[in-house]
């Protein structure tokens, strides 16, 4: 599973429903070639593009798809290949409806009233959003759509709908606004899975150990120290993170900690000195 479902309104399943007549595809084509691929693997798809007629028209190219499979389509069969790129959805309403109200979602405001492109077509970001929402923003954010399915690692994570929400029109784009809260749920996700990778990176035991959970305690402590020092990219971080792992005692010294904190040189040139410096490439610490 991609990440754990936290909100009771998402549920797994070892499968997408048998009865098909009502579902669509909705494929990320930034991800993939969504046209050719559904043209390519059934005869007779209908196939919208949601940045078509819209300010994101200039980049049509990479739009995300909403497809109808047809009958008789292959598509089904060939979920390996788009699984990971792209979401399910249930909807009784003609596409012309649904494709109106995906497209108010192509965008979101944030609690600074920017408006910033929502990935919900990525299966990793839809189960994020969903996990995030409560009933009453489930069925407003979905409008005509009764059900999404989002491909996990071991089966499908769905929402269902008990209650519809109003159907929005694409002039409408931007009226779904993301809470403070949300945000920082996601920051706090993304900040887990980079610690989790990074003890992974680091040889660290799994987390079912003593060990293990000690080992992670440490890169998060030292993942805290990096961003106080300003190396708040993933791969300064993990580039600190590396260095920390190996010279734990090193670091620690008065010159390497007076290299790290001087805030009058960037942090990528920091970094490139201590590493010379460690690994005997400059003039010892």
């Amino acid at each position: 599973m991609p990440q754990e479902l936290k909100n009771t309104l998402l549920h797994t399943a070892e499968s997408l429903p048998s009865q098909r007549d009502s579902l669509y595809i909705l494929l990320d084509g930034a991800q993939m070639n969504a046209p050719l691929f559904a043209y390519s693997n059934d005869d007779s798809p209908v196939v919208e593009p949601l940045y078509l007629g819209t300010r994101h028209e200039t980049a049509i190219s990479v739009s995300p798809c909403l497809i109808k499979p047809s009958a008789q389509s292959r598509l089904w069969q060939q979920r390996d290949q788009w699984q990971s790129k792209g979401v399910v959805l249930r909807c009784s309403e003609p596409m012309p409806v649904l494709k109106q109200h995906l497209q108010s979602l192509v965008s979101i405001r944030l609690p600074n009233q920017q408006l910033a492109y929502c990935r919900y077509y990525s299966p990793t970001w839809l189960v994020r959003l969903l996990n995030s929402l409560s009933a009453a923003e489930l069925s407003a954010w979905s409008g005509p759509v009764q059900g999404w399915y989002a491909r996990a690692s071991d089966g499908w994570v769905s929402a269902q709908l008990e209650t519809l929400g109003v159907v929005r029109k694409s002039e409408e784009e931007g009226w779904f606004a993301l809470k403070q809260e949300q945000l920082d749920l996601w920051q706090a996700e993304e900040r887990e899975r980079f610690i989790d990778r990074s003890a992974a990176y680091l040889g660290c035991e799994t987390p079912l150990s003593e060990i293990g959970r000690d080992q992670r305690t440490a890169v998060a402590a030292l993942t805290s120290e990096a961003h106080k020092r300003g190396f708040v990219l993933e791969y300064q971080c993990l580039q600190y993170l590396e260095l920390a792992w190996r010279f734990p005692r090193e670091l620690k010294s008065p010159n390497m900690t007076r290299l790290l904190s001087d805030q009058e040189q960037g942090p990528d040139q920091r970094l490139e000195l201590a590493e010379q410096q460690l690994f005997g490439l400059n003039k010892d610490v």
